[in-house]
């Protein structure tokens, strides 16, 4: 394993901590129902449709909450470039 590649692997590492407490310290700061619907739209897969029909939510209501959470959690990562395309 190369120099480089080893820089590489810590790296992204680094970046994966970073955001898993990040992550952690935003769930506090919303809703659950919130927090749930962006959940399982950007990590697990599933429709807003779906979410917001299982959650008791408006479709809506379920991207808006998706929105605020990208939205500071972009911010306090400090528009890490690798986060960016996090869509």
């Amino acid at each position: 394993m190369s120099g480089e590649a080893l820089s590489s692997d810590d790296d992204l590492r680094e970046r994966d901590i970073l955001i898993y407490r990040v992550l952690e310290e935003l769930e506090s700061y919303y809703k659950k129902e919130s927090w749930q619907a962006f959940w399982q739209v950007k990590f697990s897969g599933r429709s807003v449709a779906e979410v917001a029909k299982e959650l008791n939510m408006t479709e809506g209501a379920v991207t808006r909450a998706i929105h605020r959470i990208k939205k500071r959690l972009k911010e306090k990562l400090g528009k890490l470039d690798e986060f960016e395309g996090f869509e």
